[in-house]
């Protein structure tokens, strides 16, 4: 049966390299679209992006004409159930023929999952690249990475990607590219959100929850300082775990001649 065609495999079109917003030097050639025949794993914490950076190639690779198929291992696996016969495992590696780039979200799931299950896996992973398909693996929990291991590692020379957290630079980043000027977000109000360690998730719950507080309307047009902000807004209570600082108030970005507008755009 051809099991693909009852699948979505197009990556979130809305996961771009434009709204993703991370300085660390190893994602440049990927966000740059230097694109080659690659073998990637991208990993790290959940919640640090991973999913997002997959669909970000897919998205460049498809923007360059290639076909990609962009799938999770959960669908995987439950493919893997419904192929009984190794005639059947065969015909659904043969269909993956007609793509350019095979990418995986998820490997973590594959942790405590049969050696059978793993081995589907890594036929897909190996049938890929001995037909010279781009290869583009994610997995959200490093300690469940199967991929480190010794005979995948020298058999398929992946490139690892370990995605870290986000510098307080990047959360601003991030946080101002979702503000207009219509929302008359004050810089320092950015500034005080950025300044906690958390998820990206969080900072943007934590930034939306502001927004449409009544409080910022009757402060608007107030000079106030990054402490008046942490007190007025108790912005501390959006990041549940205890908090230490990415960059110290001494350290504050040099704002000089670029205004919220202009970085909105």
């Amino acid at each position: 049966m051809h099991y693909i065609d009852r699948l979505n495999i197009l990556p979130n079109t809305q996961q771009r390299f434009g709204n993703y917003f991370n300085s660390q030097p190893e994602l440049a050639h990927l966000v740059n679209g230097n694109l080659k025949r690659d073998s990637i794993v991208i990993y790290g914490k959940s919640g640090s992006g991973i999913t997002h950076v997959l669909n970000a190639i897919c998205n460049t690779y498809i923007d360059h004409n290639k076909k990609v198929f962009c799938i999770n291992t959960q669908w995987l696996l439950h493919i893997e159930k419904l192929l009984k016969f190794d005639h059947d495992v065969d015909i659904f590696l043969e269909s993956l023929m007609k793509f350019d780039v095979i990418a995986i979200d998820n490997l973590q799931l594959l942790y405590h999952k049969s050696n059978v299950r793993k081995q589907f896996m890594i036929d897909i992973i190996n049938f890929a690249h001995i037909n010279g398909k781009s290869i583009i693996l994610g997995c959200s929990n490093p300690d469940r990475d199967f991929t480190k291991s010794k005979k995948l590692a020298q058999d398929f020379n992946f490139q690892r990607i370990e995605l870290k957290e986000l510098s307080t630079y990047d959360v601003f980043k991030a946080l101002t590219n979702l503000c207009t000027p219509e929302d008359e977000i004050p810089e320092a109000l950015l500034y005080a959100i950025s300044g906690y360690n958390g998820m990206i998730q969080q900072h943007i719950q934590c930034l939306i929850s502001i927004r449409f507080n009544p409080l910022l309307k009757a402060i608007k047009g107030k000079d106030l300082a990054i402490e008046d902000y942490e007190r007025l807004f108790n912005i501390k209570s959006y990041f549940p775990k205890q908090q230490f600082r990415k960059c110290f108030y001494q350290m504050k970005f040099d704002f000089t001649g670029i205004s919220l507008s202009k970085m909105s755009h």
